[in-house]
């Protein structure tokens, strides 16, 4: 029978129907990895898995890791289902800038699944920005200025500190993108700050364009996975006190390989 996939942005999205699992194991595996790295972020809408069929979806994607494992992040985390690979988040509103996750890592995630139990009756959205049309927007001359350049990324509170490229090569589809972001870079290696943050500024204003985005409104047991090689996102705070629950799997990536 296979899965549906469905576009639903210009540069990014889909959402992906019909997926079946078999125990531990996602039945149409391969079609869900091929639609994540086409589409960088697919939507399961009311999948509502189970912890062990949300950790056996993130394993159709990679190897998940342990959040708070690696010593740049000192939060603890509840689990879900007893799975130490799925983290609980409540109340939490670090997440609304645009971010690409723990690019103060020498090796950041490859990407994420996170599924909402728990949605505000308004707002709350996610939304997500293709860094790889970002990329394809720009003009040649900026792309060859943003070849040439590497970045400083960590900001308080975090710990970690990390040099990538500005521009770095998908591993898997092989697309150039622009791996900066507002919420974790900070410096271009090799200028004074002033100077520095201005360069950034235009790659983060020129990235932030609607044109490159996709939203997505939630509903309980929808889950979403993005590839954080080739996307930023953000949470839209816009929800008050109401509650917003959600659980996440990481996947564990390696170090970014300049374009």
């Amino acid at each position: 029978m296979g899965i549906t996939v469905t576009r639903i942005g210009r540069a990014l999205g889909a959402t992906v129907e019909g997926v079946r699992f078999d125990g531990d194991n996602v039945v149409d595996a391969d079609q869900v990895r091929t639609a994540w790295l086409e589409h960088q972020v697919v939507l399961f809408p009311g999948l509502d898995p189970t912890p062990e069929e949300h950790l056996a979806l993130a394993q159709a994607l990679g190897t998940p890791e342990v959040h708070g494992d690696s010593d740049d992040d000192s939060r603890t985390y509840d689990h879900a289902g007893g799975h130490a690979e799925i983290s609980v988040f409540q109340g939490d509103g670090r997440a609304d800038f645009w971010h690409t996750d723990a690019t103060f890592r020498p090796e950041p995630p490859a990407g994420s699944l996170l599924c909402l139990r728990t949605v505000p009756p308004v707002g709350g959205d996610t939304l997500w920005s293709s860094t790889a049309a970002a990329f394809d927007g720009l003009s040649d001359e900026l792309k060859d200025l943003a070849r040439s350049l590497r970045a400083v990324h960590g900001q308080p509170p975090t710990t970690g500190r990390a040099i990538h490229p500005v521009v770095a090569r998908h591993p898997e589809t092989g697309r150039e993108v622009l791996y900066v972001n507002r919420g974790w870079t900070r410096d271009l290696e090799g200028y004074d700050v002033r100077n520095g943050r201005r360069v950034l500024s235009m790659f983060f204003d020129l990235m932030e364009q609607p044109e490159y985005e996709v939203r997505w409104r939630w509903s309980p047991g929808d889950v979403a996975a993005w590839d954080n090689r080739s996307t930023m996102h953000r949470r839209v705070l816009d929800y008050g006190d109401d509650k917003r629950v959600g659980h996440r799997v990481i996947i564990r990536g390696e170090a970014p390989v300049p374009a």
